[in-house]
């Protein structure tokens, strides 16, 4: 959700996805899903995108440097993390927003400086975050889960 809002600039972006949102938020497991739209809908009008920019970033950061661990199983930090490139970062950052194609990047208009804001934070933090990540995915491949 986080990837679709930043790339688009706007929370008014989740206002016409309803099934998105409610599973992007886990609202499909409640009672009353009307009103948990309804409540979104709210939040959204009383909420400006520079309000959750820093969160949203956040929310980015962790994902990213996730899959980037996922994918190379070395700690995403900032030299390997620079290595990748912009241009690694920027269509993971597409994809990530594209979802089923109702989200189309291209759609939202100019996103450029968007995307660079968000390499440059990524940049900034991998140092200092991708090490959690990599301690994170240790402590969750050693919990034991019980699921029933």
């Amino acid at each position: 959700m986080a990837s679709v809002v930043f790339v688009s600039g706007s929370l008014e972006v989740l206002v016409g996805a309803e099934r998105f949102s409610l599973s992007a938020s886990g609202g499909f497991f409640l009672d009353d899903r009307d009103g948990f739209l309804d409540y979104l809908r709210g939040r959204i009008r009383d909420t400006g995108f520079d309000d959750i920019r820093r969160g949203l970033l956040r929310s980015i950061l962790g994902n990213f440097l996730r899959d980037v661990y996922w994918m190379y199983g070395k700690t995403p930090d900032g030299k390997f993390v620079e290595k990748l490139g912009f241009e690694s970062f920027r269509a993971w950052l597409y994809e990530r927003a594209s979802v089923g194609r109702v989200f189309v990047p291209q759609s939202f208009g100019d996103v450029d400086d968007r995307i660079v804001l968000a390499w440059k934070y990524i940049l900034d933090r991998a140092d200092r975050v991708g090490p959690k990540i990599v301690e994170e995915q240790r402590m969750l491949a050693e919990a034991k889960f019980d699921l029933i």
